[in-house]
């Protein structure tokens, strides 16, 4: 029911509708006109424009094209300068568009926005649009398949990275995490612990890949490792990627694409119908299709790139990665080895595999800048000054006269010395000849500190050979010869026998020196020799207690106490013949003692089939399988002591294994 106080504003809609459909939204000025009127009725005029806005625009919304909708916006637009609406309008009624169109419009449509971003980023829209069209790329972006709309997807993102600067934190991986949610499902049917130890045969006849359960499993198992680097700075993990590393840029060396694929692809890329067909897929792990996979060029650089990131990962110094996320020196070597064999294969995918690394290899080395930014917290990203061209200089204002500097000087009782640093050091202080006397700037070493090495290299006990003494170096003779002149009653004194050279001269010095004052050249045990022993003579307190003490100036260290309770229960690691009884003991529970420790099973397969042996044609022995878990148990748990492995043998019912740990 209409009241009497709503009956204004009815009014006021009425007149602004009827406006906008008589309008040919070329000039706002003409609402600007008919606002005065309106405002008379104590009308909240700019939320009522908008609201006409928003309202005529769904009533002709199915009627109107994409030019009509442009222009309409861009009417919007005029009307905020003109300050009738607020600065979110037009982005409001974007995102009514975008909400009512299909994809294909809005397409079309989005070409606006992107033309449009100075607009946007302008002072009077930026501040009060800027969620609003984040939240209307959001919307767009959950309505489009990143497959099969994949060019409108990047339009998108690049335009939000065009709106949003440089150092806006919500855009900003700013921690470094992981998509661990992306997981590659791949078959997992087969009897894997059968096909660990299997080798590929390569046949030079054969010009296609054998695809297998091992090849294949190994292929699909890596991406758990581009999925999640950190995992690799464990040791089990770290030698089950470099096994499967291997066994695949094996297969990939040795079964290459040849110039006939490369001269094909080409074609399709010149083909003009065929561009706008293309489209990314996620991975397809299907077993039949990993050998066409491995035949397509495309596919191999996706995966060649990947070890490529991931070893930029590995190797870089990131700030959010945990501080026992360290790679061996060994590790390191093996990552730098098979980078330069990656490289390789990508020069030789076709096509243009040389070009192709280049872009590669330019796109990590951006990266690696952006980590380093990353590094530093993001500091805000400033635009340099611009290059001022020679004709562009503006006149330099004229400089002053020196007699107009000097008076300045002068009456702020200061020194002008003609140079800007001269100046302010012969102004640090009031008084300079004061300050060059104080105790401060006596640099002068004295003769006892700067000849002492000198003169215990010229002992002969000290058998120093005479071209590694320090007299024989010529910066440290000149500066000796400088300070005998100054402090050495010697220097001057007239000798009979002529010396030619400044080491024999500077060795005659010094052992004139070494005759005066002996306690330069003495050794230690020789001063404490020399020094008397005071209050030889106190008598013993004996104190209340009943104990004594001992004489003042004269105690005797006092003996450690015994180790304490918490010290004599440290735990000890487990020695190496230790974990060879223990393997022995429990040969055939082996793998029930690794799940226990944590492993996973697939983790216990590795230690079973795939660890590296000495003899590659034999399978190591049960005995052998549970040395090396134990070895590899003692380098990463936390507690490898004795003291642990014993109560997990004992919860596990191994008892004759725990009776030996513990007698060993």
């Amino acid at each position: 029911m209409t009241t009497l106080k709503t009956l204004p504003l009815l009014s006021t809609k009425e007149e602004l509708l009827n406006l906008f459909i008589s309008s040919t939204f070329d000039d706002p000025h003409e609402i600007l006109i008919k606002l005065p009127t309106l405002a008379s009725k104590d009308v909240d005029c700019k939320s009522m424009v908008d609201q006409v806005f928003r309202e005529y625009l769904l009533q002709l919304m199915p009627v109107w094209d994409v030019n009509q909708q442009k222009k309409y916006i861009q009417y919007n637009i005029k009307t905020c300068r003109l300050d009738l609406c607020t600065p979110s309008s037009p982005v409001i009624l974007l995102s009514d568009i975008f909400d009512m169109s299909t994809l294909e419009f809005c397409e079309n449509l989005f070409s606006f926005v992107e033309k449009n971003v100075s607009i946007w980023k302008e002072d009077l829209f930026f501040g009060t649009c800027k969620n609003n069209l984040l939240r209307m790329c959001n919307d767009l972006l959950r309505r489009l398949s990143r497959s099969q709309n994949t060019v409108f997807c990047g339009r998108i993102l690049l335009f939000l990275a065009q709106f949003f600067p440089f150092s806006e934190r919500s855009g900003l991986n700013i921690i470094s995490e992981f998509n661990v949610e992306n997981v590659t499902e791949f078959s997992n049917d087969g009897n894997l612990d059968s096909l660990m130890d299997e080798e590929m045969d390569h046949d030079d006849n054969d010009t296609k890949i054998k695809v297998d359960f091992s090849l294949y499993s190994k292929f699909w198992y890596l991406q758990n490792f581009f999925r999640c680097p950190n995992d690799l700075y464990t040791t089990q993990k770290w030698m089950m990627f470099t096994s499967y590393s291997k066994f695949v840029l094996s297969t990939l060396q040795h079964y290459k694409l040849d110039s006939n694929s490369e001269r094909a692809y080409v074609s399709n890329l010149t083909n003009e119908n065929d561009k706008d067909n293309r489209y990314f897929a996620k991975f397809l792990t299907s077993q039949k299709l990993l050998e066409l996979q491995l035949s397509d060029s495309n596919f191999r650089r996706y995966v060649l790139v990947q070890f490529l990131i991931l070893f930029q990962y590995l190797t870089s110094t990131v700030k959010s990665k945990p501080d026992s996320c360290t790679l061996k020196l060994d590790q390191v070597e093996w990552i730098k080895m098979y980078k330069e064999i990656i490289c390789e294969l990508i020069k030789e995918t076709p096509p243009d595999g040389n070009e192709f690394l280049k872009t590669v290899e330019r796109i990590l080395q951006r990266e690696e800048r952006w980590n380093e930014w990353k590094n530093k917290s993001c500091p805000e990203v400033k635009k340099p000054n611009p290059v001022i061209l020679d004709f562009q200089i503006q006149e330099r204002p004229k400089e002053k006269h020196l007699g107009d500097i000097l008076k300045e000087y002068h009456e702020q009782k200061k020194y002008y010395m003609g140079n800007a640093r001269i100046t302010r050091l012969w102004n640090h202080r009031p008084n300079n000849l004061e300050a060059c006397r104080s105790k401060e700037r006596q640099f002068l070493p004295t003769l006892d500190s700067y000849f002492e090495e000198a003169i215990m290299q010229s002992d002969p006990a000290a058998m120093i050979e005479p071209q590694y003494k320090k007299v024989n170096e010529i910066d440290y003779a000149w500066r000796g010869l400088r300070l005998l002149s100054q402090k050495c009653p010697y220097f001057f004194a007239q000798s009979n026998n002529p010396i030619h050279k400044m080491s024999d001269f500077l060795e005659s010095m010094l052992n004139k020196l070494s005759k005066d004052k002996p306690t330069v050249a003495g050794s230690t045990e020789e001063k404490i020799k020399t020094e008397p022993v005071e209050n030889e003579s106190q008598d013993v307190i004996i104190n209340t207690d009943g104990t004594e003490d001992g004489e003042v100036g004269n105690e005797e260290p006092q003996l450690k106490d015994e180790p304490m309770e918490e010290e004599k229960n440290q735990r000890t690691p487990l020695t190496k013949e230790q974990l060879d009884l223990v393997s022995e003991a429990i040969t055939a529970d082996w793998q029930k003692l690794g799940l226990k420790m944590g492993y996973q099973k697939d983790e216990i397969d590795f230690f079973a089939n795939e660890r590296p042996t000495e003899n590659e044609n034999t399978k190591p022995s049960d005995q052998e399988n549970a040395r090396y878990m134990l070895q590899i148990w003692s380098e990463d748990d936390d507690d490898p002591s004795s003291e642990n492995l014993c109560s997990m043998l004992e919860s596990l019912g191994m008892l004759r294994a725990a009776k030996i740990l513990k007698s060993s």
